[in-house]
């Protein structure tokens, strides 16, 4: 710890010290607060380093009322101690206010600044505390800026796909209300002893796909979306499809016919154009969230879950459906066209929607090759091999897959250009869930959103995404209350 006592100053406010430093005025510290209050125009959301006595917070919010403020302190030992003054007490008490030490600052950015509501981070420090810690300063200041990367990654996606999820949540709680597939009997059919293989849409698929059509009666065969197309051009027939991907461009993986014995898994912030068609269809259709605050609040309103979780990893379908196939129970997992990486010049495998696209009006001068060029060269390539190259993300990816496999139990097994893993224990997961009545939810969820919801409540949280869309809380709010009308 670093503080060592306190002291009074001359209007009776409580002081604290490290040494004989006092970190506020002696005489009038709050008009020092004041002063470190009135340098900041705009408010927000502060990070502030220097708890202290706490008076400089105190009015910062006096003139910022509605930001929020996560108040920093070198150790957690500190803040402990600072409590113990009545200022430090009662901003400890305020739900605007959050302490953190060096060691959990991260985790308070990542979970309390949201830019679609809070606008701007603004980092300030009490110049007393600045000059004590200069090196530890630094330090923090580095976690801050990681998890702002953190958290513009997120805010990021969520601009780009805010609306998309939005729209095809909505629509796909309408469908799966308007599902007549039994979950618990469908995945208690599924021949978990047999190896699942995870078709992904990976270059590779073009030699390895013949290993499963020898030896089919061995595989239970789960496609991503994007390979499904590819199985479809080769005769193979999927046992179940997985799709997470909301764009519109994901319905191109859905056009041929929908086999009914092929069990659809679809998350519910996924292509709604395509779960519809085969719930229309009278296909098998499995729908799942993955953390979506809507697709969560949806799910889980009447206090019992109405959708099985699906995890994605860092967002891959693959990983999705690797989760999957693990909660199913199966304990021997084969990956297929899963590399992560460009192979011999071509990022996808044959017979896929991006492959039946670029070829059907290619030219001399812009043909099929040129434009899957124009897709890998997006970014910066890493060559990993003989004509084998991958980009940051693409690692991530790949890493992201492992140590979600390595987390659930499973190890390694080295088998040329397919992925073999393996457990000696099922994890298959409880699939009893109770069937989802749409109108119920639309009329509970308009109910609760008739004014425009607290900061903090669950509701705010299902419309964040659409927020970072729309730039705007108050249209997010709106847009979301009309997609209940029109479904």
């Amino acid at each position: 710890m670093n503080y060592t006592e306190t002291t009074e100053s001359k209007d009776g406010r409580t002081i604290p010290l490290i040494g004989k430093n006092a970190l506020h005025s002696k005489y009038n510290p709050e008009r020092e607060a004041q002063s470190f209050a009135a340098q900041f125009k705009k408010g927000g959301f502060f990070v502030v380093l220097g708890i202290a006595g706490g008076y400089h917070i105190s009015a910062l919010l006096q003139a910022h009322p509605q930001s929020k403020v996560v108040a920093v302190e070198a150790e957690k030992a500190d803040i402990e101690f600072l409590k113990r003054i009545p200022e430090v007490e009662k901003l400890g008490n305020d739900k605007r206010v959050r302490f953190a030490s060096e060691e959990s600052i991260e985790n308070a950015i990542t979970e309390s600044y949201k830019p679609a509501l809070h606008g701007d981070m603004t980092i300030c420090a009490l110049r007393s505390w600045e000059n004590i810690f200069k090196e530890r300063k630094e330090a923090i200041v580095g976690k801050i800026k990681d998890a702002l990367k953190k958290v513009s990654a997120d805010y990021s996606v969520q601009s780009h796909f805010g609306k998309i999820w939005q729209k095809n949540i909505f629509e796909n709680l309408k469908s799966a209300s308007e599902s007549n597939t039994d979950i618990k009997k469908t995945i208690s059919g599924i021949p978990s002893k047999k190896t699942a293989a995870i078709i992904a849409a990976g270059p590779t698929l073009d030699k390895t796909v013949e290993k499963i059509r020898k030896d089919r009666e061995s595989y239970f065969v789960i496609a991503t979306d994007t390979a499904f197309s590819a199985l479809e051009e080769r005769k193979i027939e999927a046992d179940c499809v997985v799709s997470v991907d909301g764009q519109s461009v994901s319905h191109a993986h859905f056009m041929h016919a929908i086999d009914n014995d092929t069990i659809f898994v679809f998350d519910l912030c996924a292509n709604s154009s395509a779960a519809r068609k085969v719930v229309e269809a009278g296909g098998r259709a499995i729908f799942t969230e993955s953390g979506h605050p809507l697709a969560r609040y949806a799910s889980t309103y009447t206090g019992r879950r109405a959708f099985p979780v699906i995890e994605t990893g860092s967002g891959t379908v693959t990983i999705a459906a690797a989760d999957f196939a693990i909660k199913a129970g199966f304990t021997h997992l084969e990956f297929f066209g899963a590399d992560f990486s460009y192979v011999d010049g071509l990022p996808y495998a044959k017979g896929t929607y991006l492959d039946r696209i670029y070829r059907s009006d290619e030219t001399m001068l812009d043909n099929f090759e040129t434009r899957f060029d124009k897709l890998m060269f997006r970014t910066e390539l890493k060559k990993t091999g003989k004509r084998k190259f991958t980009t940051e993300i693409l690692e991530s990816y790949s890493e992201s897959m492992e140590s979600f496999l390595k987390n659930r139990g499973f190890k390694r097994i080295e088998n040329g250009e397919t992925k073999i893993f393996t457990t000696g224990k099922s994890a298959k997961a409880e699939w009893n869930f109770p069937d989802f009545d749409y109108r119920k939810f639309v009329e509970f969820y308009r109910s609760k959103m008739k004014n425009m919801p607290e900061e903090d409540s669950p509701e705010m949280m299902t419309i964040l995404p659409l927020a970072a869309h729309m730039k705007s809380p108050i249209l997010a709010h709106a847009k979301s209350l009309e997609y209940t009308e029109k479904l």
